[in-house]
């Protein structure tokens, strides 16, 4: 790794931590909006879900885009969409407008995920590749701790508008950086047949690290056997025969961790208030504790994915995410012990997190790996859409304390997840991305 490939690397990340910024703003203001356009519980879960329809479109055309029409194009427009929607959604006068922004960040936010995993993957080295895919979720963290706080500090005194305000421009800062700072994937230009313009990029890097190191690059070393396939981008080929299993396993796996990592949390700050009697400060206190232990989940990812496997930590970190997901349901109303679940809980949400985030781009060929990831983050998207839906109808049926049981039935979901993985995940540990797809 140059200082060349970590300033790709980075202008890539930053779209996950405005990502994770807005998940958060909306986890720490929902009860506030709720309460300003007079809604209902379901109302609630509508104002959660609410960017992720127009997330599971993004993903899925800029999936296919990445692929067609390469993965700098799609960054291009990714984050403009994302500023515009903050700002409709900042100033809404009613809750149809606030929902119309919404669905414009929503949409870019979605295209961000599946050309980020694309490019990163295809431009860092197979040694660290797992490692540096984990820590894209540092800046998840990041967004995460930012969003959390900046509400505990802004949201009792000046309400919650002001939040996407403070998101928004940084946003066009990264755009114009990407813009003029960001080559395209020479591994994509080299599947779409345009060699001229793949050399000319690596050229320009080559010469870029040998003056920057003041060394003569060391000789490639091919990897010996890889078959070149046809450079063609079918997206049946998702979900051709050799791909199908771990396609479907991968969007189970990211619709339920975003079940559990995602749009529950959403609901800690009015399940504490309105159900176990915290005060505002006190269930949004909980709520940043919570985010401020991202940064454990994601250093212990970065260790565990390089020296112990992909596999391995993606079977244990569902057990364990599982595991305290019921702990967390037997402690919902004990303020001394909630700490002590909450904490560790989120720990296992980000490293589990970490892990199948770096493993899938991993498993799809460079013909299709932005529409394997966008077909993956397509269901993420759903995910945080119905999930919200889902458990806003059901609190109305739970009343008091039973509202525990819906962490109960997804914390064993959770656990029985780690069986398919166990079966159809298969090790990809510092193997080169041609070796790994089929």
């Amino acid at each position: 790794m140059t200082r060349i490939q970590w300033w790709i690397y980075w202008l890539c990340a930053a779209g996950v931590l405005f990502g994770s910024a807005d998940i958060f703003t909306i986890f720490s203001i929902g009860a506030s909006v709720q309460a300003d356009f007079h809604l209902s519980s379901v109302g609630l879960g509508l104002v959660i879900g609410s960017a992720a329809p127009a997330g599971m479109l993004g993903a899925f055309v800029a999936g296919r885009l990445g692929d067609s029409r390469g993965r700098k194009a799609i960054f291009q427009y990714t984050l403009l969409l994302y500023f515009i929607g903050s700002i409709v959604s900042g100033i809404s006068p009613n809750f149809v407008v606030f929902l119309i922004g919404r669905l414009i960040l929503g949409f870019g936010i979605g295209g961000e995920l599946p050309t980020i995993l694309a490019l990163i993957s295809e431009y860092v080295p197979r040694k660290v590749r797992g490692a540096l895919l984990a820590l894209i979720n540092g800046m998840y963290a990041i967004g995460a701790l930012i969003a959390s706080n900046s509400a505990l500090i802004l949201v009792p005194t000046y309400g919650w508008r002001p939040l996407f305000f403070i998101l928004a421009i940084p946003a066009v800062v990264i755009l114009i950086l990407r813009i003029f700072g960001l080559p395209e994937s020479a591994r994509w230009l080299e599947a779409k047949g345009r060699k001229d313009e793949a050399e000319r990029v690596v050229s320009n890097i080559e010469q870029r690290v040998q003056a920057i190191t003041g060394k003569e690059l060391p000789p490639l070393q091919p990897t010996a056997g890889v078959k070149v396939s046809e450079v063609k981008a079918p997206l049946r080929e998702v979900f051709s025969r050799a791909l199908a299993p771990i396609t479907i396993l991968l969007m189970w796996m990211w619709w339920i961790t975003s079940f559990a990592g995602i749009s529950l949390p959403a609901f800690y700050v009015p399940i504490l208030e309105q159900r176990f009697g915290y005060s505002q400060i006190a269930a949004l206190s909980v709520l940043a504790y919570s985010v401020d232990a991202n940064a454990i989940g994601v250093a212990v990812a970065m260790i565990t994915i390089e020296y112990v496997g992909r596999r391995p930590m993606i079977i244990l970190t569902y057990v364990l995410y599982g595991i305290f997901e019921i702990l967390l349901a037997l402690t919902l109303g004990n303020r001394s012990l909630i700490l002590f679940t909450i904490v560790p809980l989120n720990v296992f949400i980000v490293w589990n997190f970490s892990m199948i985030l770096s493993y899938t781009p991993e498993i799809y060929p460079t013909r299709n790996r932005s529409s394997g990831d966008g077909v993956v983050t397509t269901s993420y998207n759903f995910s945080q859409f119905v999930a919200p839906l889902i458990i806003g109808a059901a609190l109305p049926l739970l009343p008091g304390a039973s509202v525990s049981t819906i962490f109960y039935i997804i914390g064993v979901l959770l656990i029985l997840t780690a069986v398919p993985a166990a079966v159809f995940v298969k090790e990809t540990k510092r193997k080169a991305l041609e070796e790994i797809t089929v």
